[in-house]
C-alpha cells in the first residue's frame, strides 16, 4: 500500500498504524498490508483523475482528496474502490478476486483528526476502510470495526475479535495456513492488457463502497447502485 504525498507526517503515522493493525492483531505471521518506508514511497495524489477506472494502475493507493471527485457524492466521508475478477461465475461459490483497490478520503467536505480539530478520527476511518480493502463487508456485530457507524465520537484502536475471526477465515489462516500471495495479485494487474481484461471482460468488476455522513452506506458495481443500508453516525 502507498499513500499520497499530500498527507502530513502526523497523518501518515495514522495511516500506517491502521494498515499494519490488521497484520499485528490477525495475521499470525501473514502480512495483510505492507506499508514500510512510507515517507520514501509516497505517490502523487490521483484522487482528481478524470476517470475513476484509471485508478487501476498497479498501485494500492490511499489518496487525500482535497478536491472531491465529480463522480462521487459529496456526502461520502470516504470511498473504497475495489477492482476484481469474478471467479466461478454463476455457481454457488461465485466470488470476486480482488486484484487492486484504492481508498479516497474526502478532505474536501469533512475535517479529520489529527490535523483538524473536532473531526473524524483518521485512524478509525482507515482501519474500517482497510477492512473493505481486504474484502470484508459491513456487519452489525458491535465487536467489529466494520460496523457501519463512524462519527466524531467513534474511535477504533484495533480490529475486534469478530473481525479477527472473519479475516482469518477468509484468508484460510485460522489454523496457520498461508494466505494468497499479495505480491502475485498486485503484479497480475500491472500490464495494460491485463488491466483491459479486468475492466472490460465479462469477468472484470469495479466495486465501490461509499460511507455517507447522512447515515447511509451505498454499494455500487461498475457505477450502478446495487444496494444500500442505513447507518447511525454517532
Amino acid at each position: 500500500m502507498k499513500f499520497s504525498n499530500q498527507f502530513t507526517d502526523a497523518e501518515l503515522n495514522e495511516l500506517q498504524g491502521a494498515a499494519v493493525s490488521w497484520t499485528t492483531h490477525a495475521g499470525r505471521g501473514t502480512t495483510f498490508i505492507s506499508s514500510s518506508n512510507i515517507r520514501a514511497n509516497t505517490v502523487a495524489d490521483r484522487s482528481g483523475v478524470g476517470n475513476l477506472d484509471s485508478l487501476l494502475d498497479g498501485v494500492f493507493g490511499v489518496y487525500k482528496a482535497t478536491t472531491w471527485h465529480r463522480d462521487l457524492p459529496n456526502s461520502a466521508l470516504a470511498v473504497t474502490q475495489i477492482f476484481g475478477v469474478r471467479q466461478n461465475g454463476g455457481g454457488s461459490d461465485e466470488y470476486v478476486e480482488i486484484v487492486e483497490g484504492d481508498i479516497l478520503v474526502n478532505y474536501d467536505d469533512f475535517p479529520f483528526l489529527p490535523e483538524q480539530n473536532g473531526g473524524y478520527d483518521l485512524f478509525t476511518v482507515m482501519i474500517h476502510e482497510n477492512g473493505h480493502f481486504l474484502g470484508l463487508n459491513h456487519n452489525y456485530n458491535f465487536n467489529s470495526v466494520m460496523y457501519p457507524s463512524i462519527g466524531y465520537s467513534t474511535f477504533y484502536l484495533r480490529p475486534g475479535t469478530f473481525d479477527v475471526s472473519s479475516i482469518q477465515s477468509k484468508y484460510n489462516i485460522s489454523s496457520g495456513g498461508a494466505a494468497p500471495s499479495a505480491a502475485r495479485r498486485i503484479a497480475s494487474v500491472e500490464s495494460a492488457s491485463t488491466r483491459e481484461d479486468v475492466l472490460k471482460s465479462g469477468k472484470g468488476v469495479r466495486i465501490t463502497l461509499e460511507l455517507h455522513a447522512h447515515g447511509e452506506c451505498v454499494h455500487k458495481i461498475d457505477g450502478t447502485r446495487v444496494g444500500s443500508h442505513p447507518v447511525k453516525l454517532k
